[in-house]
């Protein structure tokens, strides 16, 4: 061998062992999402990212939305599956991650008490190898004869309906022997508050609303927990995680995995939704849904601002969607809102992309009221169908001047092709650095508007000067726009 054949061998040799050296794993954990967490990885995730527990009025052993799985078809249209879905709340989170197909889960609600009946509910999904055990071991009761994975939703809920109370203390002892298997450290009164709520899904069974047994609930809508394990999409598609076996085990995985990560944070507050953003960042993911319910109804002034203020940091991009819920007292600030939607309970859920929040926040013209915010919503079939068509142009460019808006101010692009009641009009919101992007543009000819307006605002004025713009089978880029002082 010569001498730089001998020198190759060497170097080949000692990058064989530094390969070996370094951990299998280690570009995986840097450069993606986990496919599994430890025991350890998940408490020690829950206890760093979580803030003291803080005040609400009633329980939420369940949703008492109604209305989640209506939006889950455009959901599906305008997200990526296999992503990042934060939520609120309780159980319902299953039903949007089994949908979505969510790769990863963090749950972020004020109340210790949520992260802890998840937490119970985690225990049960382990339990329970099939749909019917966990019904049974939800509720203890007797698992009814002739159920198997081929049982509908309303069938296994309609037979434990009738089915006998049975080993509730036996239950919360595997309950408690779960947790101290996998070495979560939950103290005294934790174990005694997930006893306690264990008892509550006793008593109320499968009939069990949100504000069962809760003197201090602000009171809500009636809906049980049949309700939404039954229910189903405007089409009659259903989606709840018990409406077959594969949507169960999908959940039942991800929680057997440590997937599903239940958090103590307040979302106007300083640390939990940023250190959830900074865990997506390292780990070069995004946020494909935030599901925010109603929570913008407790919020108001400078804290929502700081909500907002959070969200900004969160990694995302075009189709990261909000899922919201209107209850009743939030239903006229919801323009497109029409009585058939609500059905009996006359509630609805609405999907909004998160970055037109961020783009208004960065631009100072963020909502300071719910109200506000559910006035800008759009029917989220409307939204479905703003997704760019390949078969049409988008127009994008820039507006010089926008220094000059007063902090009230925004502006806005029109492609008008005529003045005229039958004339085409399609628009975009000018972003806070001036750019623009309009979108699903027909080839023909148009006159591009700027116009002057307002938060809050009635009326709009033109802002500048009108340019023609020809739209034929190319996009258009690097229109330039002028804002008269």
């Amino acid at each position: 061998m010569n001498t730089n054949s001998h020198m190759r061998f060497i170097v080949a040799i000692a990058m064989l062992i530094l390969c070996a050296l370094v951990p299998r794993n280690s570009s995986a954990q840097a450069s993606g999402l986990p496919n599994q967490l430890s025991d350890q990885e998940f408490w020690r995730t829950i206890a760093d990212l979580s803030e003291p527990s803080g005040p609400y009025t009633g329980d939420n052993w369940i949703s008492n939305e109604a209305s989640i799985q209506q939006v889950i078809p455009p959901l599906r249209q305008l997200t990526k599956p296999g992503g990042v879905y934060l939520g609120v709340g309780p159980e319902q989170n299953f039903t949007y991650m089994w949908a979505l197909q969510s790769k990863i889960g963090f749950i972020i609600d004020i109340r210790r008490q949520n992260m802890l009946n998840v937490m119970l509910f985690k225990a049960l999904f382990e339990m329970s190898p099939d749909r019917a055990d966990f019904v049974g071991h939800l509720f203890s009761r007797r698992r009814p004869a002739g159920l198997d994975a081929t049982t509908s939703a309303k069938a296994l809920m309609a037979a434990y309906e009738a089915a006998p109370k049975e080993g509730l203390a036996a239950n919360i002892a595997t309950v408690r022997s779960t947790f101290a298997k996998h070495g979560f450290a939950l103290s005294e009164e934790d174990i005694s508050t997930i006893d306690f709520i264990y008892g509550i899904f006793n008593r109320g069974g499968p009939a069990i609303t949100a504000e069962f047994a809760s003197p201090g609930s602000p009171g809500g809508v009636p809906v049980t927990y049949t309700d939404l394990m039954t229910a189903t999409d405007s089409n009659g598609q259903p989606w709840s995680y018990l409406s077959s076996e594969a949507a169960y085990q999908y959940v039942r995985e991800m929680h057997r995995k440590n997937l599903i990560i239940p958090l103590v944070g307040n979302f106007a507050g300083r640390t939990t939704i940023r250190m959830v953003s900074d865990y997506l960042k390292q780990r070069n993911a995004k946020v494909a849904a935030f599901y925010i319910s109603n929570v913008e109804m407790y919020l108001s002034g400078q804290v929502m601002k700081d909500f907002h203020a959070n969200v900004s940091t969160l990694p995302i991009d075009s189709s990261s969607m909000f899922i919201r819920w209107a209850p009743r007292p939030a239903i006229p600030s919801v323009p497109w809102y029409t009585p058939q939607m609500g059905g009996v309970y006359g509630v609805v859920t609405m999907l909004s992309p998160i970055s037109e929040l961020v783009d208004l926040y960065k631009a100072g013209r963020s909502p300071s009221t719910y109200m506000d915010t559910y006035r800008a919503t759009v029917d989220p079939m409307t939204l479905v169908a703003s997704i760019q068509d390949p078969s049409l142009r988008k127009v994008t460019g820039r507006v010089s001047g926008v220094a000059g808006l007063k902090p009230t101010e925004f502006l806005r692009v029109e492609l008008v092709e005529n003045l005229r009641p039958a004339g085409l009009i399609i628009s975009a919101d000018v972003a806070a650095d001036g750019s623009f992007e309009v979108k699903n543009v027909s080839a023909r000819t148009y006159q591009a508007i700027l116009l002057r307006t307002c938060t809050g605002c009635n009326y709009s004025r033109v802002g500048g000067s009108p340019v023609n713009v020809v739209v034929a089978e190319k996009d258009i880029a690097g229109l330039q726009l002028v804002l008269n002082p």
